[in-house]
């Protein structure tokens, strides 16, 4: 692509539901002020995969052009992150150990980086690509999980765990095939969907400064994702392939109705005084549900209603609570959970978060964002807008701006040891 203005970001989101394009200014402080917002349905994206090329190239097309009319700025001219996630991004855990025989010893900078050197994934072949890098934790004599370098500290030795973020290439060469034709060249970057998600909540820090972890989860149409930040860095994170679509699908089955009378019902659960947390109150509610294209309607009970999709997000809860605590990772998620995506609008969605999680539960929105109060408060609004800031940090990290950071000594690690 063109060289773009420093100034200029660009996050684009090919989700199960709907396509997002925002166009943003970010400060030198990772502020953002949102300049441009598009969105169109996707339709033919299941669960991460493209089923049309065309047809999701065409609506690409249009939420791009209503973020370009609403910024009046051409996006070739910005730098572009696409969000990649699916079944074609894996999780790849490595370790790294150096021992000392004499016993215990003061750790240095030079241990670590041997460690870390060790704990590097090269992939096998060139079918896979590593998009990041980054260290989820130490470990020392006592099997002490520490989250920050332990240079100092004394050890018999010292363990890196790294997690790696490797994509399979002819996949997202796909994907980034699909931005290409419509942005006039790839993307600049691209970016797991969970970073973004973190990226948009946290405004960017010092990494000498402390604050609580959260779990942060996006439920979207078809995928859910999720990622523990500990407020330092990523420990764990991820991605299930249950959504809201999943729930629509459940009433479609209970009830015979069309799977788009389904999801009619599901968008519209506030308006027909539903929740996912039914009140036992022994009124006989019924909800209108259209049965055919033709517009016959049938009454369903409201209460069976609420009980189906109050198991589907239950059981979605409950399997991303088993796997945080197969982690023994809540001890780092001292701040709560935070829910965002399409899922977040649901009424009493926090209220059935919180008795799976035992934990607060609050509705994530994008930290420090300024522009349209219905795009930058909204729930379904974090990945495009934690795009931008990635794509800010990104360019910085390249560009040296910032080569002292946590991500940026990561990335110039990598870039170090593969060249080794």
């Amino acid at each position: 692509m063109a060289s773009h203005s420093q100034e200029i970001y660009t996050g684009i989101e090919i989700g199960t539901a709907t396509i997002k394009v925002a166009i943003c200014s970010v400060a030198d402080d990772y502020s953002v002020t949102l300049l441009g917002w598009g969105e169109a349905p996707s339709i033919k994206v299941i669960k991460g995969e493209v089923k049309d090329r065309d047809f999701v190239c065409q609506q690409l097309a249009r939420a791009v052009k209503q973020a370009e009319t609403e910024a009046q700025i051409p996006i070739s001219e910005t730098f572009v992150t696409l969000s990649v996630g699916g079944r074609f991004v894996s999780l790849v855990r490595t370790e790294g150990t150096v021992s000392f025989e004499t016993g215990n010893m003061q750790i240095t900078e030079e241990h670590i980086i041997a460690a870390e050197r060790q704990a590097v994934f090269v992939p096998k072949d060139d079918s896979q690509i590593v998009d990041c890098q980054y260290t989820r934790y130490y470990r020392l004599n006592k099997d002490e999980i520490l989250l920050a370098p332990p240079v100092g500290s004394y050890s018999s030795y010292i363990l890196v765990q790294n997690e790696s973020i490797v994509f399979q290439r002819r996949y997202l060469e796909a994907y980034a095939s699909i931005a290409a034709d419509v942005i006039e060249g790839p993307p600049n970057a691209v970016a797991y969907t969970p970073l973004a998600l973190a990226f948009a909540a946290f405004q960017r820090k010092s990494s000498n400064t402390p604050s609580d972890g959260f779990l942060i989860i996006d439920i979207g149409a078809g995928v859910t994702t999720y990622v523990l930040y500990t407020g330092r860095d990523f420990f764990t994170m991820g991605q299930i392939t249950v959504g809201c679509d999943h729930a629509a699908n459940d009433l479609s089955v209970a009830f015979c109705l069309p799977i788009n009378s389904a999801r009619k019902i599901l968008r519209d659960f506030g308006n027909l005084q539903c929740s996912v947390m039914p009140e036992a109150d022994g009124r006989r509610r019924y909800i209108a549900a259209e049965m055919e294209i033709n517009g016959s309607m049938q009454n369903i009970p409201a209460a069976r209603v609420e009980q189906i999709v109050q198991l589907r997000f239950q059981e979605l809860f409950n399997i991303i609570n088993k796997k945080i605590k197969d982690e023994d990772a809540w001890q780092w998620a001292t701040g709560g959970v935070m829910i965002c995506g399409g899922g977040a609008r649901i009424p009493k969605i926090q209220e059935l978060a919180s008795t799976v999680f035992n934990r607060p539960v609050a509705i994530a929105r994008t930290a420090n964002a300024e522009g349209r109060a219905d795009i930058v408060d909204s729930p379904v609004a974090l990945v495009p807008l934690g795009l931008a800031r990635f794509g800010k940090q990104s360019y910085d990290i390249e560009n040296q701006n910032h080569p002292h950071d946590t991500a940026g000594r990561l990335r110039n690690f990598i870039k170090t040891m593969l060249n080794w």
